[in-house]
């Protein structure tokens, strides 16, 4: 039997809402270019400033990329030089998206293989044996919605921090809560068990206001950030559709300029950042973004988010969607077992979201067994790197390898013996 189509979540930045009209010229002599508002709002310009020398404090090759230069005009986020946009503008069409097909159980404990050991699974029961359960570490999620009162969520853990909580759209309230579901759901004799279920603080930022209207993924990530404290986790649930919702490509979220000035931020400060590499068919070496970046790990492109793939489990893991060296690992991308709002339940969260929020647990899981060992969390670069020690292989229909789906265990055995904390 196929899998269930993919889906992912999207943004639309059609639905933006104008700016206020300009009420001046940006200064600097330059051509009369309109003002705008500010683009980076998530926090205000102290609490910014405070944020980038925090991050210069702690990763020496971290430059400040000038926040402040950023200003949105007719929707678009654009750098300014001399009070005109420093080259083309860097906008993007983002796909409506569409709700997965559901198979529901009612309070009944939910088979999840992705728990289990290698090959078929990431081994997180091994690691809740090592103390890697999630606990003292925090995570953050970037999405639209969640149901915060599922009975299977650590709703004392739950802190909504930006935007609105989107209940009145089903298809976003089911995402929010599927990803919670695989991350953070509570370890008992009903419905799912979180990955990291003894995760928290949770601090949940959505990108939309009450109208729906777009507030922006660098500002729902920005606000989660002052949250954080390095060796924490924060999971974008977005990705990209570049030429429209009708063409096929979906991207890194990071292929737009201010998220990934935003997320190079959060990598500075210490705070691991897991990434979807989105659902299309887009070789992503081949990729350059309007700016003039490749998705690869050179300095001026690396954002230093870990980047995931999806795969699909059979007689080998098989790569699924997009493809590219810049993926640093794989997890399951259907048949994810997890929560649904209102309570119930599914066994098919899919794509690079399912992925995605799998990693993010193993991250968490990671984290916490050094805390629990009385070691440091380890640095972004480092777990992004551990995270492929002893993996189990994933290879692309034509048989070539195509990365890794981690195994905590292999993981942990030179996590815990690494030196690479973050303090």
């Amino acid at each position: 039997m196929s899998p269930p189509p993919p889906i992912g979540f999207h943004l639309r930045l059609d639905a933006d809402p104008a700016p206020p009209a300009p009420q001046g010229l940006l200064g600097g002599g330059g051509g009369g270019a309109p003002l705008g508002h500010p683009t980076f709002t998530g926090v205000d310009p102290d609490a910014l400033a405070r944020l980038v020398a925090r991050a210069r404090a702690l990763d020496p090759t971290y430059e400040d990329p000038g926040f402040a230069r950023w200003r949105t005009i007719a929707g678009v986020p654009q750098e300014m030089m001399l009070g005109e946009p420093a080259g083309k503008a860097l906008g993007a069409r983002y796909p409506a998206f569409q709700p997965t097909g559901f198979t529901l159980r009612d309070k009944s404990l939910l088979p999840q293989p992705y728990l289990d050991d290698a090959p078929g699974g990431v081994a997180a029961t091994r690691a809740w044996d090592r103390g890697g359960t999630g606990r003292q570490v925090q995570f953050a999620d970037i999405e639209q919605a969640w149901d915060v009162h599922h009975h299977d969520l650590p709703r004392h853990h739950l802190h909504h921090v930006f935007g609105h909580n989107r209940r009145d759209d089903r298809t976003a309230l089911d995402h929010g809560t599927h990803t919670l579901g695989v991350v953070a759901a509570l370890h008992n004799d009903i419905d799912a068990t979180g990955i990291a279920h003894e995760a928290g603080p949770i601090y949940l930022s959505s990108y939309l206001d009450h109208r729906g209207q777009l507030l922006g993924v660098h500002n729902a990530i920005l606000a989660a950030l002052p949250h954080l404290h390095p060796g924490d986790v924060l999971l974008t649930e977005v990705q990209l559709a570049p030429r429209g919702e009708q063409a096929p490509e979906r991207l890194p979220v990071e292929v737009e300029m201010p998220t990934f000035l935003v997320l190079r931020l959060a990598t500075a400060l210490g705070i691991v950042v897991v990434e979807p590499a989105g659902n299309g068919d887009v070789d992503l070496d081949a990729h350059v973004t309007d700016d003039g970046r490749t998705l690869s790990r050179d300095p001026a492109s690396d954002s230093g988010a870990i980047l995931v793939g999806g795969a699909l489990r059979k007689a080998n893991w098989l790569a699924t969607h997009n493809r590219g060296s810049r993926i640093d690992v794989r997890a399951h991308a259907a048949y994810v077992a997890t929560l649904r709002s209102f309570d119930a339940t599914i066994d098919n969260y899919n794509g690079t979201s399912s992925a995605a929020a799998i990693i993010a647990g193993v991250a968490l899981c990671v984290q916490s067994a050094r805390l629990a060992a009385g070691r440091a969390p380890l640095r972004p670069a480092v777990l992004r790197a551990m995270l492929a020690v002893g993996g189990t292989p994933v290879y692309d229909a034509t048989g070539l390898f195509s990365g890794v789906v981690p195994d905590l265990t292999a993981v942990l055995r030179a996590a815990l013996d690494e030196d690479g904390g973050v303090v």
